[in-house]
Order: structure tokens, then sequence, then C-alpha cells
């Protein structure tokens, strides 16, 4: 779940041992990836509401990979109020 107008480098992060470059897209929109520690990718692209069930896809790589392998998950947007009820209430289930 990502909240709308946040960068997306809070919500997606793409991750390889091995990787150098990174490409992540939502909804078919480069979101400019960004090296932000070695093997560890994020965007600072800024989440909309139109991003709302959109692809958000991920695919690293190297020199040596002869195929780039691609992670796509479906991104939720909600506001901050909602986003924040939702964490709270994650936080008591798992303190109980």
């Amino acid at each position: 779940m990502a909240v709308r107008g946040e960068p997306l480098e809070f919500f997606v992060i793409c991750e390889a041992s091995d990787a150098t470059r990174a490409n992540i897209t939502v909804g078919g929109k480069n979101a400019n990836a960004h090296m932000f520690s070695t093997g560890i990718f994020r965007s600072a692209y800024t989440v909309k509401e139109q991003d709302h069930l959109a692809n958000a896809t991920c695919s690293v790589g190297n020199d040596d990979f002869e195929t780039v392998p691609k992670k796509t998950k479906t991104l939720y947007v909600a506001g901050k109020a909602y986003h924040d009820v939702f964490v709270s209430e994650f936080m008591k289930l798992l303190s109980n």
C-alpha cells in the first residue's frame, strides 16, 4: 500500500544482491530508479491517485545477467489518514 502524494521509495524497494542497475515502472511509466545502497534501488516517483491498482514492476540486472528478472505487484494507493489507521491497526495485531 502506498500513500497518495508520498514518494514511492517508502513503499517499493527493488533488491538483488548482484544488481548494478534497475528499472522501476508504475502502470508502464518509468519511475526513475536510483541506487540506495549496494543492490538496493528506490524511486522518488510521487504516488498519484490514478496509480491505484496499477502494476508496479521492478527489473534488475548486471553485466552477467542474460535475462532481466522482473517482479510485478499491484500498487494500492490510499490517502494519508486511511494509511495511518491501517498501520496502527496492523501494529496492534502484531503485538497480540
